[in-house]
């Protein structure tokens, strides 16, 4: 699990995260699964009501061959 970003500015705050977790299951192959959190808020121009919030989350699951 690790911190990729942070970042904070006058328009808003953004901060990511990202965890990856993988097994082999024979010499040849392994299973990953990998998780991504992203979030960020655009801050409004005349109150906190008027913030945009672009936050998201991304779960992913694939099989790799090496050779």
């Amino acid at each position: 699990f690790r911190r990729v970003l942070f970042r904070s500015s006058e328009f808003g705050n953004t901060s990511q995260y990202y965890l990856q977790l993988g097994v082999p299951i024979l010499p040849l192959f392994d299973i990953h699964l990998s998780y991504h959190a992203v979030t960020t808020k655009i801050k409004g121009k005349n109150s906190s009501s008027d913030d945009v919030d672009f936050s998201g989350n991304l779960m992913a699951l694939g099989v790799q061959f090496t050779f």
